[in-house]
């Protein structure tokens, strides 16, 4: 039972850290789009032979 409830806490825990973790990367890549460097845009190169 005691094994229960630490199991329990450690995952409500887990999913805090998480939302903290999710909302820092979204800060940086709000942070990387206004600086004009998106990470997502598809970029193409002619390629020459």
């Amino acid at each position: 039972m005691a094994e229960q409830i630490m199991e329990q806490e450690q995952q409500e825990l887990s999913a805090e850290q998480l939302s903290e973790l999710l909302q820092i990367r979204r800060d940086k890549l709000t942070a990387l789009r206004e600086a004009g460097k998106d990470p997502f845009t598809i970029t193409k190169f002619n390629v020459t032979g």
